[in-house]
């Protein structure tokens, strides 16, 4: 493995590119009975010997030892929950269909990346992802009721939305 790396680093250097040494990771994957037969493992990468991490991303994706998609989606949700909070705070002020190019921006196509490699889900884990999309629905919904009644708690508007509808 090692003559491995010093051979990509030989060959990124022609390229002018760099091995981040201190960035470097690795991740053994394997079943428990697997994992439990390595004992210290490490790898040497330049002049830094570097030990295998639990949890690793890759691409965007979240990987961990026994290669279950579990870490992803608590991480993917986890950040999706965070952004609906923030968006949520600012819905009063954006146009629904500006408040809906935003959630898809910043939400829905974060949960939909990397869907291939959540194929084979637990229910659990589907249902995680759902309650993400739940919340994107309802912030979609309540932004056009809380709208309406912010019209309608105003009496000169109430009256102007009255007089328009006869």
């Amino acid at each position: 493995m090692e003559r491995c790396i010093s051979d990509l680093r030989k060959w990124m250097y022609q390229d002018k590119l760099k091995i981040n040494d201190d960035k470097t990771e690795f991740l053994v994957i394997g079943s428990r009975q697997q994992l439990l037969n390595i004992y210290h493992c490490s790898v040497r990468v330049g002049t830094s010997d570097i030990k295998p991490v639990k949890i690793a991303r890759n691409l965007g994706a979240w990987f961990d030892l026994h290669f279950s998609m579990s870490t992803h989606i608590s991480m993917s949700c986890s950040a999706a929950f965070f952004w609906i909070y923030d968006i949520k705070r600012i819905s009063q002020f954006l146009p629904r269909d500006k408040l809906d190019m935003v959630l898809h921006a910043f939400v829905t196509s974060r949960i939909d990346y990397c869907n291939g490699l959540l194929y084979v889900l637990q229910d659990c884990e589907i249902a995680s992802l759902q309650r993400v999309q739940n919340a994107v629905a309802r912030l979609l919904m309540s932004c056009n009721i809380l709208k309406f009644y912010y019209l309608l708690s105003k009496p000169s508007m109430a009256w102007h939305l009255a007089t328009s509808l006869i």
